[in-house]
């Protein structure tokens, strides 16, 4: 349950994050995006975008919600149709059995 509502947290963090950008490209009185400036702010939002995808998908893994993905969590994940099999030991960078958010999040990253 408090990992649920830390995660709902942070994603109404990212969220209000991301309206508050939104309003600002809405004011008239600002000087015109440079090109440069505007790839980096879609890049930046579609990285907020990933992130936050990343963590829907943390959390449906997550069957207990105990914040930790187990062998057997990503077992029963790994079993709903995928194509590869990855192992979960190949991402517990801490080596404790389970793997953390951000330990899923530099796998999804490294792609």
């Amino acid at each position: 349950m408090i990992k649920r509502l830390s995660s709902t947290a942070i994603l109404a963090a990212m969220l209000m994050a991301g309206a508050a950008q939104a309003d600002q490209h809405g004011d008239k009185d600002e000087a015109p995006m440079k090109s440069g400036d505007a790839m980096e702010s879609a890049r930046t939002e579609n990285s907020d975008i990933r992130t936050e995808n990343t963590l829907f998908v943390f959390l449906a893994i997550d069957e207990n919600d105990d914040g930790r993905i187990s062998k057997g969590e990503w077992a029963s994940w790994q079993g709903r149709g995928m194509n590869r099999t990855v192992r979960l030991e190949d991402h517990d960078l801490d080596s404790d059995g389970d793997m953390e958010f951000s330990e899923y999040l530099m796998a999804v990253r490294a792609g």
